[in-house]
């Protein structure tokens, strides 16, 4: 009779199968990028044959960054920190400028953004709820995702809706089904909420 997988390798297979979709790359391309087989991909993101290693992982994350995909070792082997997000090397600049080569640059790379994210959201981190480690001014892109589907019991970053604000940068972090933890960062307290959804954060722009 066959070992079940542990809950640990569920996990890691989850986090690297959301790793990969935020990649927009199948398995085999996937697996191709890394020079490993499609197989161990599969059996990495399916808990099977012990699950993903330590070198599959870094690996991963070395793929990740070529694609300009920001993502940990603790994230994806422990589910610790921050979720992968797309970061710039470039700084974004006062989009008002028409002259400007850098503007016209990154604003259709928003405009490209929001056109690969038909529930996208753009968001602005205000001084009142910046969170480590975004500031004031920066840019945060996501989409709307089923909170039923959030895999795993980490915690991350999101963006939320509530009755004093329509969006709200926050930690939460799910407990059962669509119950969830939210924490309040400058009081670091938890509260016990429920979600139907909240904005997956996978972008990442800092003015400048």
């Amino acid at each position: 009779m066959p070992t079940p997988p542990r809950p640990e390798s569920i996990a890691q297979g989850k986090r690297l199968r959301r790793l990969r979709s935020l990649l927009h790359l199948s398995q085999a391309e996937f697996a191709q990028a890394m020079d490993y087989s499609r197989v161990s991909v599969n059996y990495w993101e399916n808990a099977s044959n012990g699950g993903l290693t330590s070198d599959g992982a870094m690996c991963a994350i070395e793929v990740s960054k070529r694609y300009g995909l920001v993502c940990t070792l603790d994230w994806l082997l422990f589910g610790n920190g921050a979720p992968p997000y797309f970061a710039d090397e470039m700084r974004l600049v006062d989009f008002s400028s028409a002259s400007s080569h850098h503007a016209v640059k990154h604003q259709a790379e928003i405009v490209l953004f929001k056109k690969q994210q038909p529930n996208h959201v753009i968001y602005e981190v205000e001084k009142s709820n910046a969170v480590f480690p975004f500031i004031p001014g920066d840019l945060l892109g996501g989409a709307w995702v089923d909170a039923s589907q959030c895999a795993g019991q980490e915690k991350f970053l999101a963006l939320i809706e509530t009755q004093q604000s329509p969006l709200v940068l926050c930690m939460i972090q799910r407990k059962k089904d669509q119950a969830f933890f939210k924490t309040n960062i400058q009081e670091n307290k938890q509260q016990l909420i429920v979600l139907d959804k909240f904005v997956e954060i996978t972008r990442w722009w800092r003015p400048g």
